[in-house]
């Protein structure tokens, strides 16, 4: 080592020296890199030119079919017609009529009898005069005409500012075997043993004129003055939790279900109130 230091002309030798190896390094990585990507692009082009023949193949025959089907294409759709029984389509018709997107209605839009139609039934199984205050319900209730109705385990009597709790004894068998099927259709669900809310029952001609005065809906000549109709709400349940609104609407759709049942059975008369949501119910005795 202090040879090299001890003889400065040396220096540009070894400078040199030095380069020439720097360049012949380069020049064989330049080389293994052309070498190795020419032997790539072989290996591509062997596996290109061994499936060149049958992509030519599948090319021409597409394009042989294109000119035959252009030269003659009725007969052509012909014979597809006939090799594939009839599923091609024709390329001007269709071969099937348009079918239209179909509304699922609910049992309970399909629930919507007239009152005027079942008010003559209602007036002849209801109370032989219609009450004008409470203390006319209080005297049918006295001969037994009408009997009271209390929260219990099947339903839920709501607060009622234009109505009474209390209705025809035949209403009260009604409902009893309506909670019978509508807990049946739930017994092999989590909401089994669901409480029915009931929000109105007979009113008196001063209540309803009370209730003409807010709601609009509200008719004069309502069933609820014969003891046989009560309203049963199918937006509110209750339930030892809170119900989530697919488990609401399952509800809704399960008593509908079973009034609609009920009414093919001719067992009352059903109209789906909807601002009101509830189900208005005329029982038939």
């Amino acid at each position: 080592m202090s040879f090299f230091v001890n003889e400065p002309s040396l220096f540009p030798i070894i400078l040199v020296i030095h380069k020439l190896y720097d360049n012949l390094q380069k020049q064989i990585l330049s080389k293994a890199t052309l070498f190795l990507t020419f032997a790539s692009m072989r290996k591509f082009s062997k596996r290109f030119f061994k499936w060149r023949y049958l992509f030519y193949s599948v090319l021409s025959a597409w394009f042989c079919s294109l000119v035959i089907f252009f030269s003659n294409p009725k007969k052509t759709q012909q014979w597809l017609t006939t090799t594939f029984q009839g599923k091609v389509i024709s390329l001007n018709e269709s071969n099937h009529d348009p079918e239209f997107c179909q509304v699922h209605l609910t049992h309970g839009w399909m629930m919507n009898d007239n009152v005027l139609g079942h008010w003559k039934e209602s007036k002849q199984n209801g109370l032989e005069r219609e009450p004008l205050r409470k203390s006319d319900i209080v005297r049918q209730v006295n001969k037994g005409n009408l009997i009271e109705f209390t929260s219990n385990e099947k339903y839920f009597i709501d607060t009622m500012y234009y109505s009474y709790p209390f209705a025809r004894p035949f209403v009260k068998t009604f409902i009893d075997e309506m909670w019978t099927r509508f807990q049946q259709k739930l017994v092999q669900t989590d909401l089994y043993g669901t409480k029915l809310v009931l929000t109105s029952f007979t009113r008196t001609k001063s209540s309803v004129e009370r209730l003409r005065r807010k709601n609009k809906n509200a008719v004069k000549c309502s069933t609820h003055l014969h003891g046989t109709t009560f309203d049963i709400s199918y937006r509110t349940f209750m339930f030892n939790r809170p119900l989530s609104e697919g488990e609401i609407c399952h509800l809704k759709e399960t008593l509908a279900s079973v009034l609609f049942e009920m009414r093919n059975e001719k067992k009352c008369f059903v109209k789906y109130e909807y601002f009101q949501t509830c189900f208005h119910v005329v029982c038939r005795n």
